[in-house]
């Protein structure tokens, strides 16, 4: 497959010289962090940040809605660039360049405002009532990925797919469908109007940088390099501490 980098037409005699360069970026409903406004505009700091990195080399980014699961697939496949929040692992390392780390989060339990489970280990986890919900491909730490290689623990696990990504999560968790879902602790999260009745437990479930990922299949390491030095260059200038407040 062709790869996505700065499309480069050289005209000789000294011409000039025209690029052109489209990131196809994963995106789905998960506000604050990104989500469509009313106009339909892909928004929240996630893009926001994606799009002022890309806008420092002269990319566009276009985005594409497909939940996170099967994202990574097509990801690998280098039919999706980049997407955003991803968390470092070493089987990602295979197929993605990470780029940033552009934020860091503090993971806790999305659970009822009324409720009070005695949480105080990873452990702790299996003996909550009815089930958890956890995002098909995503990655919430060393310990419960152990505890997700657990055939008991797996009885309690309720898998999100594609049709009840985080929004439709929070309502079942209102309505005592599951008892939580890991969430990051991110600026703005419970100020969200879907989220009320909801609160997260103090419990730090996972701590870790997220970057944004580049495929290898689509993105070579030359664009990479270059999104990486105006990533440095927008952090320097507080660019992403800017958008990150307009959502606190």
């Amino acid at each position: 497959m062709k790869m996505i980098t700065a499309t480069l037409i050289s005209l000789l005699l000294g011409f000039s010289v025209y690029a052109e360069c489209v990131l196809r970026f994963q995106t789905s409903e998960s506000p604050p962090s990104q989500f469509q406004d009313k106009n339909g505009k892909w928004t929240g700091w996630i893009p926001e940040q994606a799009e002022v990195v890309a806008r420092e080399i002269g990319c566009q980014i276009a985005y594409r809605k497909i939940p996170w699961g099967r994202a990574l697939i097509l990801f690998q496949e280098g039919q999706v660039d980049m997407m955003g929040g991803m968390s470092m692992t070493d089987e990602r390392k295979n197929f993605t360049r990470f780029l940033g780390p552009h934020y860091f989060v503090v993971m806790k339990l999305l659970v009822k405002q009324d409720s009070n489970y005695p949480i105080h280990t990873h452990e702790d986890l299996k003996k909550l009532p009815g089930k958890l919900a956890f995002r098909k491909g995503g990655w919430y730490g060393k310990e419960i990925d152990q505890l997700l290689k657990d055939e008991s623990f797996l009885k309690k696990v309720d898998w999100i797919t594609g049709r009840s990504q985080l929004p439709t999560t929070g309502e079942r968790i209102r309505l005592g469908r599951v008892s939580g879902t890991p969430v990051g602790d991110v600026p703005g999260f419970l100020q969200q109007d879907i989220y009320q009745g909801l609160k997260l437990h103090p419990f730090v479930l996972h701590q870790e940088p997220l970057y944004f990922g580049l495929s290898k299949k689509s993105v070579d390491r030359a664009l990479f390099e270059k999104l990486q030095a105006a990533l440095e260059r927008v952090q320097t200038r507080g660019d992403f501490e800017k958008i990150l407040a307009k959502y606190r």
